[in-house]
């Protein structure tokens, strides 16, 4: 978080730009615990966490990306919440968590499914059809 921090003053500073919007691949992946006896899930939580502080401090719409479980890597349709990898907390933490899935057919046509499972301070619960070019 340190350097991502001072990242972003060096662009304020030095580039005189400030961010509205971060993308962040991949949160999960981010310097976790020093120790090799530290819990995985734990630390991942903890970064979603200091993400979501960052944000909120700097005034930055923040979007990563997360990977889902067993089950939902099985599943044949649609994903929800209950998939999220690792620490369910990332869910918790998050303002908005949008699950991106296809069945093989789906992909193959070109089309995938949103599905808003979280959403703070709007609607969520619903699901769009989208199409995209996978080339």
């Amino acid at each position: 978080m340190s350097e991502l921090n001072a990242f972003v003053d060096n662009l304020e500073a030095a580039e005189e730009f400030v961010p509205d919007l971060m993308i962040l691949d991949y949160a999960d992946l981010m310097k976790m615990g020093s120790t090799k006896d530290t819990d995985h899930r734990i630390e991942v939580g903890k970064i979603y966490k200091e993400l979501r502080g960052f944000a909120v401090a700097r005034n930055i719409m923040l979007a990563t990306a997360s990977q889902v479980n067993r089950a939902g890597a099985a599943a044949q349709g649609k994903i929800d919440i209950t998939h999220i990898s690792e620490d369910f907390s990332k869910i918790q933490t998050c303002d908005t968590a949008i699950m991106v899935s296809a069945t093989e057919a789906q992909r193959n046509a070109g089309i995938a499914r949103l599905f808003v499972g979280v959403a703070r301070n709007a609607e969520d619960k619903f699901e769009v059809l989208i199409e995209q070019d996978y080339l």
